[in-house]
């Protein structure tokens, strides 16, 4: 076996599955595999008259950000703080474990489109381009950048397991007041960008058709 996926349903009134995790072992990593285990989970779940899969991922790991956002389609509807409390394994202990809450609306054209191999991006939008409200400094440091704007983009670094536990929970908390404390306030993460890796966050008047 090189990959797995298990989920549960949630509870009614609101039909969906909960993907509470899919992996890949390490052999595998890279062949797509885990691509392949999502777009068979869509299929299953829809056959079985399921509209939706939700599941939770660490915002500042980038390669799952584009995995998720991009190659899946889906879109964070939450940004939940210290979602399983203290966790002890290499890569989360000392370290919150915020998590961004996904949902994937299955026969949403972009997630149909995504599944046949063609990334989610945000639209061109009419007006100024995104801000940047976070941005990754020449020491792999967050810089947070002062910002009104309706659209800005939020930076993470693009391996954040690669940094010393002082840096990563200072980009925990960093993360956690720009995007989550925009999200709270009513904002949307559109998108997510490569190159550098950041997420694109809009305010509800700024958000246009996808």
């Amino acid at each position: 076996m090189v990959g797995a996926s298990a989920g549960f349903f949630t509870a009614p009134p609101d039909l969906a599955l909960h993907s509470h995790i899919t992996g890949v072992a390490p052999q595998g990593q890279g062949r797509g595999i885990g691509f392949a285990l999502k777009v068979h989970q869509r299929a299953w779940a829809l056959a079985r008259g399921v509209p939706a899969v939700v599941w939770t991922f660490d915002p500042l790991v980038a390669r799952n950000a584009w995995f998720n956002l991009a190659r899946l389609g889906a879109l964070p509807t939450a940004y939940l703080e210290d979602f399983y409390g203290p966790m002890t394994d290499a890569i989360n202990a000392g370290m919150a474990s915020d998590r961004l809450l996904l949902t994937w609306e299955l026969d949403a054209p972009a997630v149909a489109a995504a599944c046949a191999g063609q990334p989610r991006q945000p639209a061109p939008q009419p007006g100024p381009p995104p801000e940047p409200a976070l941005t990754v400094g020449p020491d792999l440091e967050p810089v947070g950048h002062h910002t009104g704007a309706a659209a800005v983009t939020v930076g993470v670094p693009p391996d954040t397991e690669a940094l010393g536990p002082d840096r990563r929970r200072a980009w925990r908390a960093a993360v956690r007041e720009t995007l989550g404390g925009r999200l709270a306030a009513g904002a949307a993460v559109t998108g997510f960008l490569r190159r550098p890796d950041r997420y694109l966050v809009e305010q509800p008047g700024a958000v246009g058709a996808r």
